[in-house]
């Protein structure tokens, strides 16, 4: 099985030249949010795009019948908004922080004025939205045909992808993932017993270390493997 863990870490904003991504930053403006607080909302229409510059923010819908099912934990560097932007269609999930957070707030005009001027920045675009597709794909391949450990395996190399920029095995030894095992277990949609059971397993092997509210992985070639059903 060909797994590309490297789309989940692929910012569009790298791909523009440095005088572009000053631009953008420079009239970005900052937002600090608190544990608990919403940076949007189920169902609101967009009104920019935004930058996760530190802390963390969880994604979630909410079912018609009130239950909260977690989509993604953010880290820095993630970019929220922009589909929905161009798409014209109101967010399809909830987003939380998760401790102190800042967050950098592009709004609609600037967003478009800078679309209108610079062509690269639709090409970066596509090409992001093309990596998502893909991920979600993986996502869904995973979620409908792999055992937990296989998708256990599967969601920490892709943590390891998205916070890191060099996801070598060698790398990424004595590598510290702040996700919790509840973090884990709703991602997966399982509970957090059944991770932690998988975990300590894995500990025992010297894959990974299991701290509080954190893990670190010791042998990340071990989980490409056992994510890849080897």
């Amino acid at each position: 099985m060909n797994l590309k863990f490297d789309r989940a870490r692929h910012i569009w904003m790298d791909e523009l030249p440095p005088h572009l991504q000053e631009e953008i930053r420079a009239a970005m403006k900052p937002i600090q949010l608190q544990q608990g607080e919403f940076l949007i909302h189920q169902g609101d229409d967009p009104t920019g795009i935004y930058e996760l510059e530190s802390g963390r923010l969880k994604a979630y819908f909410t079912t018609p019948e009130g239950k909260q099912v977690t989509l993604n934990i953010f880290t820095p560097r993630i970019q929220l908004g922009e589909a929905n932007l161009i798409s014209g269609t109101p967010f399809a999930h909830t987003a939380e922080a998760l401790g102190d957070t800042e967050v950098r707030f592009l709004c609609t005009r600037h967003f478009n004025r800078l679309r209108a001027s610079h062509p690269e920045l639709d090409r970066a675009l596509v090409r992001n939205f093309s990596h998502k597709l893909m991920w979600m794909n993986d996502y869904m391949v995973a979620q409908t045909s792999q055992d937990l450990k296989t998708r256990l395996a599967g969601r920490l190399c892709r943590l390891v992808a998205r916070d890191t920029a060099d996801n070598t095995p060698h790398a990424c030894t004595g590598l510290r993932l702040d996700c919790s095992q509840e973090d884990l277990a709703a991602l997966l949609g399982t509970t957090r017993q059944s991770i932690n059971k998988t975990l300590k397993s894995w500990q025992s092997q010297g894959i990974v270390e299991n701290h509080y509210r954190s893990l670190v992985v010791n042998d990340l070639g071990r989980l490409q493997n056992i994510a890849a059903g080897i």
